[in-house]
C-alpha cells in the first residue's frame, strides 16, 4: 500500500496527525485466522463477514492474549511501539468506554498520576510508544516515576522487564566488558538528534541508583560512549560528583 499526498498545506493550520489503518479490524483478524488455520492443515474456500453470533453457534476455541507482565516485557526489552501504542489505547478504553482514542488513553493515565501523588506537568502523551516528536517529559518527573515504580507492589516485575546491560534487549551489546555488565536495568529510546536511557543501576557499593539521561542534539547518535560512561559512573558509586549540563 503506497499513500501520495498533493497541495497545499498552510503553514497557520498548524502540525495535525492523521492515523490510516491499511486493514479494518474484521479484514484483519480474518487474515491472520485464517493464516493460522491452513498452516495448522485446514482449509477454507468461503468468505468472512461481520454479524452477530448465530444462537445455534459453538464454541471450538478460546484465544487469550498475554498476562500483562508478558506483554510490557516485550515492550521494553525490545523496544517495541507497536505493542507499546496498543497498550497505550488499551487503558484507555478500560478506563472508559470503547472506542479507544489516544484522547481517552492519556486522561486515564494523568488521572493515574495525580491519584498517585505524582503530578506531571511537563508530562505531553501522544501516540503513546516512542514515535512521537510531540510527547515529552522533564527527566525529574520521569526520575520521580521510577522511585515510585520501585516501591510499587509490581517492582520486581517492572524492573525485570527492562533491558539488562550486557545480557538483553536492546543493551545486550552494551557494557559487555564494564562492571555495570549484568548490573544496570535501563530502558534506552532513540530517535533522529535524540536518545535518551532510564532505569536502575545496581552499584558495587550496594547501594541501587535511578538514571535518566536525555540528549537532544543533531549529535546525539554519537553519544553512546556518554551515556555508557554514565552508567559506569554511577556503577562505581558515583564517588567523585559532577555536573552535567
Amino acid at each position: 500500500m503506497q499513500a501520495s499526498f498533493v497541495g497545499d498545506y498552510p503553514l497557520p493550520c498548524g502540525p495535525r496527525t492523521i492515523n490510516v489503518a491499511a486493514l479494518d479490524h474484521s479484514t484483519f483478524f480474518a487474515g491472520g485466522f485464517l493464516a493460522l488455520w491452513k498452516q495448522a492443515g485446514g482449509t477454507f474456500n468461503g468468505a468472512t463477514r461481520e454479524g452477530p453470533t448465530p444462537s445455534s453457534a459453538r464454541l471450538v476455541g478460546t484465544h487469550r492474549s498475554p498476562v500483562l507482565s508478558d506483554v510490557v516485557r516485550n515492550i521494553n526489552k525490545f523496544n517495541n511501539n507497536v505493542m507499546a501504542r496498543n497498550l497505550f489505547l488499551t487503558i484507555g478504553a478500560t478506563e472508559f468506554k470503547p472506542l479507544a482514542t489516544t484522547a481517552k488513553s492519556a486522561a486515564a493515565i494523568q488521572t493515574f498520576l495525580r491519584k498517585s501523588t505524582l503530578p506531571m506537568n511537563d508530562l505531553m502523551l501522544d501516540n503513546g510508544s516512542g514515535l512521537s516528536r510531540e510527547e515529552h517529559i522533564s527527566a525529574a518527573s520521569l526520575a520521580d516515576l521510577l522511585v515510585a515504580a520501585n516501591s510499587s507492589s509490581v517492582a520486581q516485575v517492572f524492573v525485570e522487564s527492562l533491558p539488562i546491560a550486557g545480557i538483553d534487549g536492546t543493551m545486550r551489546n552494551c557494557l559487555t566488558n564494564a562492571g555495570t555488565l549484568g548490573n544496570a536495568h535501563i530502558k534506552t529510546g532513540t530517535l533522529r538528534d535524540v536518545r535518551a536511557i532510564a532505569g536502575y543501576v545496581g552499584a558495587a557499593n550496594g547501594e541501587s541508583y535511578v538514571v535518566v539521561s536525555f540528549i537532544n542534539d543533531p549529535s546525539a547518535e554519537a553519544a553512546r560512549a556518554a551515556h555508557d560512561a554514565l552508567l559506569e559512573w554511577v556503577y562505581e558509586g558515583a564517588r567523585k560528583t559532577a555536573e552535567i549540563d
